[in-house]
């Protein structure tokens, strides 16, 4: 899932730097793969949602979100160093 988030915001927001851009379709292909990663997620904890909504989704939303920073820090540094 790290992968698909990182790629889909690279594209998201950097794709139009890229000398050979991704379409639309591909970029809309990347999101649904991110949703049908959290649905199976979703499904492995069905029968606890309580644990699921309460400690599993807010554990695996921190760690993408520490796990993006590093990947853009590390590739894009002198980008992101700017206001």
């Amino acid at each position: 899932m790290m992968g698909l988030i990182s790629h889909f915001v690279y594209w998201s927001v950097f794709g139009h730097l890229n000398a050979n851009p991704i379409d639309d379709y591909h970029l809309k292909q990347l999101f649904i793969s991110i949703a049908q990663s959290m649905n199976q997620l979703e499904q492995r904890y069905s029968n606890r949602r309580q644990l699921f909504a309460s400690f599993v989704m807010p554990m695996i939303l921190l760690a993408i979100r520490v796990e993006m920073i590093v990947i853009l820090k590390l590739n894009y540094g002198h980008f992101l160093s700017k206001k």
